[in-house]
């Protein structure tokens, strides 16, 4: 049997890591504005002309990142389905949290590193854009938190 030392999170606490994983996405796109415009990016990526696949443009991409922030919302709901009602602790919910974001992360990942290679900011900030309002959009409420089985056990003596 495993023994843990880690410490339940707290309602506050996983609104905090939920806004710090959404926030990524801003970060993200200030840092490569800031690259482009200030900085040292180059007017055609750092990497150079021919060097991404040009079967890949950026309306593709966009399409790409588009279906990745949908399936984020699956799998969020998936996992509410699969994992609470057999462990409806609020640790449980923290892992909906943080899983059910990542595929909208890895589209604003996905158009970071675009711009970054080919210097289309624009695609880049398209994808960063859907990634901040995908995970915005599961952003988890108070209440849908405070429905844990312990916190409600910790409330109620």
């Amino acid at each position: 049997m495993l023994n843990s030392s880690r410490q339940t999170p707290s309602v506050t606490g996983i609104q905090f890591s939920a806004g710090a994983i959404a926030a990524s996405s801003a970060i993200y796109a200030v840092v490569l504005l800031a690259l482009r415009y200030a900085g040292p990016m180059p007017e055609d990526g750092f990497v150079g002309p021919g060097a991404w696949p040009t079967l890949l443009p950026g309306p593709l991409l966009a399409v790409i990142g588009a279906a990745m922030v949908l399936l984020s919302f699956t799998i969020r709901k998936w996992l509410e389905r699969w994992m609470l009602p057999r462990d409806n602790s609020l640790n449980a919910r923290f892992r909906v949290v943080t899983i059910g974001m990542q595929p909208a992360i890895a589209a604003g990942m996905l158009g970071l590193i675009y711009a970054l290679v080919t210097g289309d900011i624009a695609w880049g900030l398209v994808l960063l854009a859907m990634s901040f309002f995908g995970c915005l959009l599961q952003f988890p409420g108070r209440h849908w938190l405070e429905q844990a089985d312990d916190l409600e056990a910790n409330t109620q003596s």
